[in-house]
């Protein structure tokens, strides 16, 4: 009799939660990278000529520091949680690919502790 491999029982990527939260947290990063990428442009090309209007830039600029700092936040501890989750609760991936997902969400908490120290 034919044996029948794992490859039968796989789920529709959808149907996992942590590929879900992997997915909200790859947008929340792109927002993060567009955000930071939006005050960098208005530092270099924005001209304020009155006390009124250096006044709303810089509150903009602290607006827009704040919320790139959450999204890349956000962004970095739902993509630590989400492969550590599938490395912990996906049986259908194999032994190796679990391990490289644990270590990856542990170097994905590493990078989130660089960034937050150094970048941000």
């Amino acid at each position: 009799m034919k044996a029948i491999s794992k490859e039968v029982f796989r789920r529709f990527w959808a149907e996992k939660n942590y590929l879900k939260i992997f997915v909200v947290s790859i947008i929340l990063l792109i927002l993060g990278v567009i955000l930071m990428f939006a005050r960098n442009m208005l530092i270099t090309y924005a001209d304020p000529d009155t006390p009124k209007k250096v006044e709303l830039y810089l509150e903009t600029l602290d607006s827009l520091a704040t919320f790139i700092q959450l999204f890349f936040q956000l962004g970095m501890i739902l993509f630590a949680v989400s492969t550590f989750l599938g490395g912990l609760r996906d049986d259908t991936l194999s032994a190796e690919v679990r391990k490289g997902m644990i270590f990856a969400s542990s170097v994905a908490m590493v990078g989130f502790v660089i960034v937050m120290v150094f970048i941000i």
